[in-house]
């Protein structure tokens, strides 16, 4: 959250086959992570892509993180792409999705990422829907499989895009989509936020 240059690229991209780019480079005083959102809003962007150093406690609170800024503040779509095993990625690969794990509580928020989850996947890609059932429940509705099915959005099933719903028992919410995300292997976890 320094004052430097950064090189921000953004554009809008019409169609899968043709796209349109193009870069700005701009001068920012103050924070990054409010300077990003802010363009992300002036250019009416459908996504934010910000990488993360994924940063241990501590790390974050002394040196910042400007992707978790990003996530708090932007008003579009925010993906926030890990730091990759090897430090010495020379040109950025494009990155093709097949799977997505889209957790909900059937909260309006939550189903939010729905669209956005699904839209992420070409033909023939896979959704996992996942409701996590934690401790403060002393037993699971009998129905919640049915009520993941019926999330699925209108179309899925014309792209070819398999749904896989799942109820799993964890103490906390997010460490149960974290071990499912791990077990399924999937290529990106698409959740709603309250921008806490």
């Amino acid at each position: 959250m320094h004052c430097s240059t950064e090189i921000y690229a953004h554009g809008l991209a019409p169609s899968r086959e043709k796209g349109q780019v193009s870069f700005s480079i701009s001068a920012c005083w103050g924070r990054f992570d409010e300077q990003l959102a802010q363009l992300a809003q002036e250019e009416k962007a459908d996504l934010l892509v910000v990488g993360t150093h994924q940063r241990a406690w501590i790390a974050r609170v002394w040196q910042g993180s400007i992707s978790r800024g990003v996530v708090h503040r932007s008003s579009c779509n925010v993906a926030c792409v890990p730091r990759p095993a090897s430090a010495s990625v020379e040109k950025a690969e494009i990155l093709h999705f097949r799977s997505v794990l889209i957790p909900t509580d059937f909260s309006p928020l939550a189903n939010r990422a729905l669209g956005a989850g699904y839209g992420l996947l070409p033909d023939g890609g896979e959704v996992h829907l996942i409701h996590v059932l934690t401790c403060e429940r002393s037993e699971a509705p009998p129905d919640l499989d049915a009520r993941l099915r019926a999330l699925v959005p209108p179309g899925a099933d014309e792209r070819g895009i398999q749904t896989r719903v799942h109820v799993v028992d964890e103490g906390e919410a997010w460490s149960g989509i974290w071990h499912a995300a791990a077990r399924l292997g999937v290529d990106v976890i698409c959740m709603s936020t309250h921008g806490r």
